[in-house]
């Protein structure tokens, strides 16, 4: 049977081409070359992201073995951190190519919710993390269908990214107290202090599209 990081990569990795190839169908050449050149950065950009999110998680063990810092494929991603430094990437692209943020930001937040179920799911066959990753799987396979649901309206921009980041803050917030091992500061869970953060900024995202 594969590792955890094994599969969870191999299974973010599919997600993320077939969600790309279904985004491009109705993009032009040029932005479709746009599109892979934003896949490629957010995709280094999340790893970096992710693995700093769990190295200073586990600062104490990484500090006694600093090589193990590049050893991602021993396991050790944190989401929270992939989705900001995907973020990061994402924007940096976008200003040096003067693209509308919100109108492409929207097509990565659509299949998001896809792509967290189909990694949850990896935990749950390695019977790892049970059973926060059942519940995020299923949760966030809930907010994908909302979006199937609500894609035929005219939507404005930045009403998926709004919406994603509001979703995903309530899921982590109200499940992280079920994970195992999870990082605390005090009496604070650190990924409910994030999950409140992606909530004031989803509903600034959303007030603003109302204002347009």
């Amino acid at each position: 049977m594969c590792t955890i990081s094994e599969m969870y990569g191999l299974i973010i990795t599919c997600s993320v081409i077939l969600g790309t190839l279904v985004i491009e169908r109705d993009l032009t050449k040029q932005n479709k070359e746009l599109l892979w050149k934003l896949v490629f950065f957010m995709l280094l950009g999340g790893i970096i992201g992710a693995r700093l999110y769990h190295v200073i998680h586990m600062h104490s063990y990484y500090l006694q073995n600093p090589i193990r810092i590049f050893y991602v494929w021993h396991g050790g991603l944190g989401i929270i951190g992939g989705i900001i430094g995907a973020l990061i990437s994402f924007f940096i692209i976008a200003v040096v190519n003067k693209m509308q943020y919100f109108y492409w930001l929207d097509k990565f937040a659509f299949i998001a919710p896809l792509a967290h179920t189909l990694g949850r799911l990896a935990n749950v066959v390695n019977k790892e993390l049970l059973p926060y990753a059942i519940y995020e799987s299923l949760a966030m396979l809930l907010v994908f269908v909302l979006f199937v649901v609500i894609r035929p309206r005219a939507l404005r921009a930045g009403t998926y990214s709004g919406l994603y980041l509001i979703c995903y803050g309530v899921v982590r917030f109200g499940l992280e107290p079920l994970k195992q091992d999870a990082w605390d500061f005090g009496n604070i869970y650190v990924a409910q202090a994030f999950a409140i953060v992606f909530l004031i900024a989803g509903a600034l995202i959303l007030y603003g599209t109302t204002k347009k």
